[in-house]
């Protein structure tokens, strides 16, 4: 999943951030209010992770703002509001989903699933669970990547890689970017990381047809 967090707490978000990245997800973290509509309109996100109070403002006046521009994401909001009216308040505004601090990780990664269960993303070609580029196919709950109906065995990082260039298709992705969402390497850095595991990647998915096109001096796209 491609999730963005959006918490007052960055400890909250450290704790959430580390519990899905090593379950395969790719995290963006942010907490100024302002920058939400902005981040959403760059990238696409399969769920915003939402607390109920951003930068002194209301999450859930924020979350109506969210649903407004984008119908399919999926909205979970996490808040140390216990009160019925405000949950009501919260789904009437949007949210699909409504967690009280301090939350069980077990019982907020099952409802994460499930709600990635029920959103769509009409964005891509898809057949039910599966990302479609000419003739890559990519199963995103068996996380099984196949060319022409062969299976292809992939590192995590390179199908991490290859989702998030399926899930972003004709949009350039950025060298910095790939290495902030997958690897949390501050973007200054110098380390080539991504073109080593972006050309590992092609090989085995034997890339002649060129997928993975290189944008010189920026970074990859896929295009359809």
């Amino acid at each position: 999943m491609n999730i963005l967090i959006i918490q007052n707490s960055l400890s909250d978000s450290k704790y959430l951030e580390q519990a899905l990245r090593e379950s395969g997800n790719i995290i963006q973290i942010i907490t100024e209010y302002d920058e939400v509509l902005d981040y959403l309109s760059i990238t696409k996100y399969d769920i915003v992770v939402l607390d109920y109070i951003i930068d002194n403002k209301s999450g859930i006046e924020l979350c109506g703002k969210i649903r407004k521009h984008h119908k399919n994401i999926g909205i979970i909001i996490i808040s140390q509001e216990v009160k019925a009216s405000t949950k009501v308040l919260a789904f009437n505004s949007g949210a699909d989903d409504y967690l009280v601090r301090p939350i069980s990780l077990l019982e907020f990664m099952a409802r994460l699933k499930a709600l990635f269960r029920r959103v769509s993303i009409p964005t891509f070609p898809m057949e039910n669970n599966m990302l479609i580029v000419k003739d890559i196919t990519l199963d995103y709950f068996t996380r099984e990547v196949r060319k022409n109906g062969v299976l292809i065995e992939l590192s995590p990082k390179e199908y991490s890689i290859l989702e998030y260039l399926m899930r972003n298709k004709n949009i350039v992705v950025t060298r910095s970017i790939l290495k902030e969402q997958l690897w949390g390497i501050d973007f200054l850095s110098n380390t080539n990381i991504v073109d080593v595991y972006v050309t590992h990647l092609r090989k085995k998915i034997n890339d002649t047809n060129k997928i993975i096109q290189t944008v010189r001096g920026a970074g990859y796209i896929i295009r359809d």
